[in-house]
């Protein structure tokens, strides 16, 4: 079951490939409010972080339920799964424990949502009934569902003034399922491929907060590493190699200064859940569980780490202390839930 998921994980990854539309809607005009390399050519210079230096949390294997006193705040959004295997929006108070279904599983099949900084929206992604993979958004009660991208497109995130995504998508031409990474503004002007490295798999991009760079998994150094660029220069650098055998997850803080990835193993079979100094520096074992603790993300103070794990012997949403420790079920469902992002 966990090789599973993990697979799906990665045709997710993969699903915002194969769609040449997105050449014909490219413009040399960047987002207005994104800092855009000058040149769409793939960036080649690769330098390693100052230390490698690998230490390990130990974290408690003792569970408490979200009824206890919790510091917490902010709604986590996150995917459930229903009893045919369709997958829709929900949101969560981790506090309280009450949970609310934001969209309709028979209306579209919806992944990864992504809270705006604002926390009054959420980018998503749907996959159609023909293949085709589209971004939206919508308020943050479920309401004004609003097709952003018309080409192939996948995995949203937020710039960090709200007015533009970064995303997976296709460059013309190129050969299917390499996906890289293009922006646009909500109001669909202003396309722009801002890594464009055929044929390696650059995905899971992030803004940093202060917007001067850009935080994505690539392979292009032989293995999944995370990478960043550098968005006023389009320099590219390998930031954190994988402390196993890749990686398949980043993302930061809210405050840019800490940084929460997902390690896997050969074959897919185990995964954990690792933080790292903004800089690439320092990476510390949060997770040591023999399965699967993927796609953590920070609260919104950073004290606190939500992931998804099948340690309960089904995919639910679990949060711990960011230092590994006080580790508590969040969710406990039939059917499995994933992809949770904290919201402000």
């Amino acid at each position: 079951m966990r090789i599973r998921i993990l697979l799906i994980a990665f045709v997710l990854v993969l699903a915002a490939c194969g769609d040449d539309d997105a050449g014909t809607t490219s413009t040399t005009a960047p987002p207005a409010t994104t800092a855009a390399p000058a040149t769409t050519a793939a960036p080649t210079t690769t330098a390693a972080p100052a230390t490698t230096t690998t230490t390990t949390a130990a974290p408690t294997t003792t569970t408490t339920t979200v009824a206890e006193l919790m510091e917490p705040t902010g709604l986590i959004t996150f995917v459930s799964t229903d009893d045919v295997g369709r997958w829709f929006i929900s949101v969560i108070d981790p506090v309280t424990g009450e949970q609310t279904d934001l969209t309709d599983p028979e209306m579209m099949t919806v992944l990864m949502p992504q809270w705006s900084n604002g926390g009054d929206h959420i980018a998503f992604w749907i996959w159609d009934a023909a293949g085709e993979t589209f971004i939206f958004t919508m308020n943050a009660d479920g309401s004004d569902i609003t097709q952003v991208t018309d080409f192939s497109t996948a995995v949203a995130d937020w710039h960090p003034d709200d007015t533009a995504l970064i995303f997976n998508n296709d460059s013309e031409g190129e050969v299917p399922d390499t996906p890289d990474l293009g922006v646009m503004n909500l109001d669909g002007s202003g396309f722009m491929q801002i890594v464009d490295s055929d044929p390696t798999m650059d995905f899971g991009a992030h803004w940093s907060p202060d917007a001067t760079s850009v935080l994505f998994i690539s392979d292009r150094t032989g293995v999944f590493a995370v990478h960043l660029l550098d968005a006023a220069s389009g320099e590219v650098i390998e930031l954190i190699p994988p402390p196993d055998y890749g990686i398949s997850q980043a993302n930061w803080s809210r405050d840019g200064s800490r940084i929460v990835f997902t390690s896997f193993s050969e074959g897919h079979a185990d995964s954990d859940i690792w933080v790292a100094n903004a800089d690439g520096t320092d990476p510390v074992l949060l997770t040591d569980h023999p399965g699967t603790d993927e796609d953590g993300t920070f609260s919104p103070n950073g004290d606190w780490i939500v992931f998804t794990s099948d340690r309960s012997g089904r995919f639910d949403l679990w949060i711990m202390r960011s230092d590994g420790s006080d580790v508590r079920q969040l969710t406990e469902t039939a059917n499995g839930t994933m992809w949770a992002d904290w919201g402000p």
